[in-house]
């Protein structure tokens, strides 16, 4: 009898490791991914503050948040060594990887990899606090210092100075600083002067997949519950859509040879800094039509 029960075991183990082995395996290799997708978000955030910091030095322009966002991923990018050659080929394939033009900031197409929200100064504060302000010139300072009569910036602005709409940066301790009503983020708050030379963004990227397995799993799981969400009443996250169609781009290019299978989800980050410069419009400095503003808007 006891011989009989021993003849019916035989073979049990190797059907505990067919199902025990490939758990374990997914296991490991989405553990492994999780832990790059970690250092490649550390990484992001980082990226995004520097981002953000370069923008309150010009103006609040986006094309150059933009720039310096790409630029600060490319050691996610850079696989060959510390050499100044290995991070040129790493920063290059970080603004084709992403979709943005290196020389004037711009992102092109719907596989744009990064995307910044300028949550604030938007339009309504844009608005509210706008004012004609002029920049002083080369050779201006010793002009005004010629002036009998204190800091006489308008004997300047007749030799040549330029006339911006800005929201003011400069001496904001002393201005006037009573609450405005604006609209942020679709709701009415009220702001000072100082409020409004907050910059805050929200910066999504398509972060890349690589460990075999791991990656679909991973993948898999962002996508079924976008849909499920979707499905709910939801909002899905605002870059899923480009970083799906990133992940079908690639994909046609690995069945072809031409790349490295990859995956694409999306993940976000904030950053809140003040303003070193005064906010301006991008691309339409002079008059402040806000409408046309390529960063406030």
């Amino acid at each position: 009898m006891l011989g009989q029960n021993l003849y019916h075991q035989k073979g049990q183990a190797i059907v505990e490791q067919l199902i025990l082995w490939p758990t374990m395996v997914l296991l490991v290799l989405g553990t492994l991914q999780m832990a790059l997708l970690y250092k490649d978000k550390a990484v992001f955030n980082d990226a995004v503050f520097r981002a953000a910091r370069e923008g309150s030095l010009n103006n609040a322009y986006v094309n150059v948040m933009n720039k310096k966002l790409v630029e600060a991923l490319a050691p996610i990018y850079q696989k060959k060594g510390a050499s100044e050659a290995a991070y040129l080929d790493a920063l290059e394939k970080a603004y084709k990887d992403n979709a943005v033009d290196p020389i004037t900031g711009s992102v092109a197409g719907i596989v744009a990899g990064i995307r910044i929200d300028l949550i604030t100064p938007n339009r309504s504060v844009f608005d509210a606090y706008k004012s004609r302000m002029y920049e002083l010139q080369e050779g201006c300072e010793e002009i005004i210092e010629r002036v009998s009569r204190g800091n006489n910036r308008t004997g300047c602005a007749r030799r040549g100075e330029t006339l911006f709409t800005q929201v003011p940066n400069d001496n904001l301790d002393i201005r006037a600083q009573g609450d405005k009503t604006v609209v942020i983020l679709g709701k009415s708050v009220k702001v000072n002067l100082q409020d409004a030379n907050l910059l805050k963004i929200n910066a999504h990227w398509c972060a890349p997949l690589v460990v075999p397995f791991g990656r679909f799993a991973l993948y898999q799981w962002q996508r079924t519950w976008s849909v499920l969400y979707a499905s709910l009443g939801g909002v899905t996250h605002p870059h899923w859509p480009v970083c799906a169609a990133k992940t079908l781009a690639n994909a046609k290019e690995n069945e072809k040879g031409n790349v490295a299978r990859i995956m694409y989800i999306p993940v976000t980050a904030d950053a809140v800094v003040r303003m070193q410069s005064p906010i301006r419009c991008q691309g339409d400095e002079r008059n402040g039509v806000s409408s046309r503003c390529r960063n406030l808007n």
